[in-house]
């Protein structure tokens, strides 16, 4: 499926994966190119329930743990403070 949308890249380009510009660098950024790479590869072959599973477990566990949350619960508090006893 997948939605229209802006976005530069294109191509039939696979890679691009790599979080690195041209001199070895990291860079901040996340392009169309790496994105879409990124989503055939992790989540497009699954459920939204092994989506989220994927997103929030570590990369080489087949399981999560309390602290894969914490980023989430984080970003929650920030808008709901009222849910603090959720980071306990």
């Amino acid at each position: 499926g997948g939605g229209g949308g802006g976005g530069g890249g294109g191509g039939n380009d696979e890679d691009g994966a790599a979080g690195n510009d041209e001199d070895g660098g990291n860079v901040d950024v996340v392009t169309y190119r790496m994105f879409r790479w990124y989503w055939k590869l992790e989540m497009e072959p699954y459920d939204a329930f092994e989506r989220f599973f994927r997103l929030i477990k570590q990369p080489d566990a087949e399981y999560v743990v309390r602290d894969d949350f914490l980023p989430y619960i984080k970003e929650l508090l920030k808008d709901h403070p009222g849910l603090e006893f959720l980071s306990n």
